[in-house]
């Protein structure tokens, strides 16, 4: 097998580190040799031990950002020259639009091949006209350079293949990131003595019902949605419990406060242990408006509980035959209903839940989409193993 090199990019590396670890190991089990390349890569220090090297350019979560238009495609070009680049495998939308247009000239004469994972485009069925219409004209530009462009959810797929994002190269759909099933493997757990030790962290009884929602604290995941909608719900038996964290924070405690749920809403700050907490949980709710195909929520299907979620691309997909519940995105009077719903009918929430395991179990499993990415590393003339 020969031993290629192959770059890994994301706009931040806490992309990297949560999502694409595995598909590193994996590479470089096979001999190829892999470089992590964000914005603040440096700082990761579990992105340094699970790379061969890691290298830091300017990418930025603001997609006009000075730093990132005027120099992260130069480097990431220079990087692709001195390490001599087989691959370059994009994540994230700002990273691989500035990215692939600083690889213009090098991908045009056959220096790498460009894979892009599009964890989301940015243009979606809830975003403005304006907004819409130039991101979508962003990624018909970028697309020409771009061998393999690989969605994750079928609202993607459909737009990949109306507005021709890959002329050059070709499309194909992937299932996401991939959930480890023995990690979030309901049968694993004893429910009651997690829902117990969740309990007595957070100083309440047993009794206390728990609904998690798992999601980084930024404008598009809605969490005042979540605060407002649980408002609505006066039920003092049950809590809210917002594990993550960001630049949103301070808004959504400043709300709590606002709406007197001190006491009934719970900052978890960054987890490892989320199969432990959803184990320990009654419900899971993602009210955000722009999703790719959202791992909270395969992960919360995975430990088989109960998902209620927003109708946004990726999210509705996943509740799909009757996996679990959607409701409009900012409607906190609706949200409140299906929470009220679950809590009073567990048969119902039960038959769902399960429901939802067999279908993470037939669809999202890390190793389908190890198997899918092994293909389409394959159809690049690169082999990682045998399939």
């Amino acid at each position: 097998m020969t031993s290629r090199t192959i770059a890994i990019v994301a706009t931040v590396a806490s992309h990297l580190r949560a999502f694409h670890l595995p598909w590193v190991r994996h590479l470089r089990a096979n001999g190829h040799k892999v470089i992590g390349v964000a914005g603040d890569i440096n700082a990761c220090g579990v992105c340094k031990a699970a790379f061969d090297q890691v290298v830091e350019i300017p990418f930025s979560r603001r997609s006009f950002s000075p730093r990132q238009m005027l120099f992260a495609g130069r480097q990431l070009r220079r990087l692709c020259l001195q390490r001599r680049i087989d691959v370059v495998h994009f994540h994230t939308p700002n990273a691989a639009f500035w990215g692939r247009l600083g690889l213009r000239s090098e991908i045009a004469a056959g220096g790498c091949k460009v894979v892009y994972t599009a964890h989301g485009f940015h243009f979606h069925k809830n975003g403005g006209m304006l907004k819409n219409f130039l991101f979508a004209s962003a990624e018909k530009w970028a697309g020409t350079s771009t061998h393999a462009l690989l969605t994750i959810n079928v609202e993607d797929a459909k737009q990949a293949k109306q507005f021709k994002l890959a002329p050059g190269g070709f499309h194909f759909q992937l299932p996401g990131a991939g959930i480890d099933v023995d990690r979030f493997n309901p049968g694993q757990f004893d429910s009651a003595q997690c829902h117990s030790n969740l309990a007595s962290s957070l100083g309440l009884g047993n009794q206390s019902r728990f609904v998690l929602m798992v999601a980084e604290f930024s404008p598009g995941k809605r969490h005042r949605d979540a605060v407002e909608a649980f408002s609505l719900l006066n039920r003092p038996d049950t809590h809210l419990l917002l594990a993550g964290i960001g630049r949103e924070q301070h808004k959504i405690r400043e709300l709590t406060r606002r709406l007197g749920l001190e006491n009934y809403v719970h900052f978890l700050g960054y987890r490892r242990d989320i199969p432990e907490l959803l184990a320990g949980s009654d419900i899971t709710i993602l009210p955000s408006e722009r999703e790719g195909l959202p791992v909270g929520v395969i992960e919360a299907m995975a430990m088989e509980k109960p998902v209620v979620v927003a109708d946004a691309r990726g999210s509705s997909e996943l509740m799909e035959g009757g996996c679990g519940w959607v409701h409009p995105v900012g409607d906190c009077a609706t949200l409140t209903m299906l929470l009220r719903q679950v809590l009073d009918h567990p048969e119902e929430a039960t038959v769902r839940a399960h429901k939802a395991r067999d279908k993470f179990l037939a669809n999202y499993s890390w190793q389908m989409v190890q198997q899918k990415l092994i293909s389409i590393y394959e159809r690049l003339g690169i082999k990682t193993a045998q399939i």
